[in-house]
């Protein structure tokens, strides 16, 4: 063997190494999401529990925090015979916090030492409910078809009424930390699902920057299961 190749082998070696230590600490947490709609047929709510993977990245080349997630949207079957879909993604097409901010008040400051660790672990202690606020909900929408997804459209959580007609009002969100399974069978609901490629809806090749419920993938929907 030559010096080069043992030089090769030695390198090979140290990286295989310490890629165990490039990623530090992690925690999995579940969270159960109960959406309440009143209609003018009463309460109707739908839920679903989603799994959360926190790690954290340490040192070159990625110090980041990385975010995995199991689960589905909340499905909220209103008695006008339409769906409330409250998707796994923020307002802004962003992969949403939910459970660390509803449960944000009664964390450990980000001013505390190691606070991510801190909060994490303070979270997967707690046990009673919390309220989403509105700053933190998810984007919302409902297809004019559930068979297509072309027709998604968006709903504004503060004005159900003017997507579904009047007396219909979002109660609230409320979060709660558990042990279930995680939630599945959206695909059923929505066979499309299994064949979607990229967007929900995407003219001429060219995203909706100003309609971001128009670029939505299938991860706003499902993932992991």
């Amino acid at each position: 063997m030559t010096w080069k190749t043992t030089a090769q082998s030695i390198f090979a070696a140290s990286f295989l190494a310490s890629c165990g230590s490039l990623f530090g600490e992690s925690y999995t947490y579940r969270y159960r999401m109960t959406v309440e709609v009143d209609t003018p047929k009463g309460l109707r709510t739908g839920t679903s529990v989603i799994e959360n993977t926190e790690t954290e990245g340490r040192g070159i080349p990625d110090n980041s925090l990385h975010l995995s997630r199991r689960g589905q949207a909340v499905l909220v079957d209103l008695p006008n015979g339409r769906t409330l879909v409250v998707t796994l993604k923020t307002a802004g097409g962003f992969d949403g916090a939910f459970a660390k901010a509803a449960y944000n008040p009664v964390l450990p400051s980000h001013d505390v030492p190691d606070d991510w660790s801190a909060r994490n672990k303070a979270l997967t202690q707690l046990t009673a409910p919390a309220i989403l606020p509105s700053s933190a909900y998810p984007m919302m929408v409902t297809f004019r078809d559930n068979r297509n997804p072309t027709t998604v459209e968006a709903v504004d959580p503060a004005n159900l009424g003017r997507k579904f007609g009047s007396g219909y009002q979002l109660r609230r969100i409320v979060i709660q930390m558990t042990n279930d399974s995680v939630t599945t069978g959206i695909k059923t609901r929505f066979a499309w699902l299994s064949h979607l490629s990229v967007f929900v809806r995407r003219d001429d090749q060219h995203l909706w920057p100003n309609n971001p419920e128009r670029n939505l993938g299938k991860s706003a929907f499902v993932v992991g299961v």
